[in-house]
Formats: C-alpha cells, structure tokens, sequence
C-alpha cells in the first residue's frame, strides 16, 4: 500500500505511558458514569464493581483494581495506535469502546454469568472510554510536529 500522508504514519501518536495515564483517565470518567447512572441501572457502584469478572473484590480495592486495568488497556491502545487522521483517530476510539464491550460482554459475561456487561449503561461508558482515547491521541496528534513525510513507494 503507499500512503502519501504529511506525517510518519508508522511512528504511534502516544508513548505507552501517556495511554496508561489516559486509560486510567478514562476508567475514572466511566466509574463516574456508572455511579451517576446507578439509579436508572439498579446497580450501585460498589455493587457493580464487586461483580466484574476480571476485578472480583469490594471496596477501594475494587475500583483500584478497575483502574489498574483501563490503564493496562489504555497502554496497550497508546502502543498500537499510529498517527492517523482525526477521523479515523475518533473511529479507533469509537471501535475500541465497543470491542471492549463485547469482549466483555459477550465472552467474558458469559463465562461469568454477568448479564450488566451486555447492557447499554455499560456500553456507553465502554464508549466514553474509547472517546477518551481517542481525544487524547487526538490533541497529543495536534501538539506533535509533522514529520517530513517520505517519498511514494514503488
């Protein structure tokens, strides 16, 4: 394939720890979704937290271990996430939120029986997640300068 892009588009938008950082950014900004939706779900925070398959513990325990995760997958986002349009910036984070809602919803909550990992409240912070993701990709992307681009490639 030969891209003609004004940037080094093999060269990743975020450093690992910056999308660590972003990721944990992200699992606050869902835990805060979660809990101001928690009257319409039926499922308090702690409640919810207790339940996740992958976290399994109560109290502050549990929503460090949440964090520790989002900012494992934020890392993991920042490490394979190339400098791309803002677009296509906003569809990666738009897709990572919903691959992360089926994989745990579909895989992970079905081994474990947690049917709140299929629902739309859950969908929705898995997508603020992804979004947030991506903005930070997205500004880190306008603050870098373009890198000289190099020639088509036969």
């Amino acid at each position: 394939m030969i891209t003609d892009a004004p940037y080094a588009s093999a060269e990743p938008v975020l450093h690992p720890a910056a999308g660590a950082g972003l990721g944990a950014l992200g699992g606050l900004l869902m835990l805060a979704l979660l809990a101001a939706l928690s009257p319409f779900t039926g499922w308090p925070l702690p409640r919810l937290l207790a339940a996740l398959p992958l976290v399994g513990a109560a109290g502050a325990g549990a929503g460090g271990a949440f964090l520790l995760v989002a900012a494992l997958l934020g890392a993991l986002h920042a490490a394979s996430q190339q400098r791309a349009p803002l677009r296509a910036l906003v569809a990666v984070g738009v897709f990572y939120g919903v691959l992360l809602w089926a994989v745990g919803g579909v895989l992970v909550g079905w081994l474990a029986d947690a049917h709140h990992l299929r629902s739309w409240w859950w969908l929705l912070a898995c997508l603020v997640y992804g979004l947030v993701l991506a903005g930070g990709a997205a500004l880190a992307a306008q603050h870098r300068p373009p890198a000289p681009a190099e020639g088509p490639r036969d």
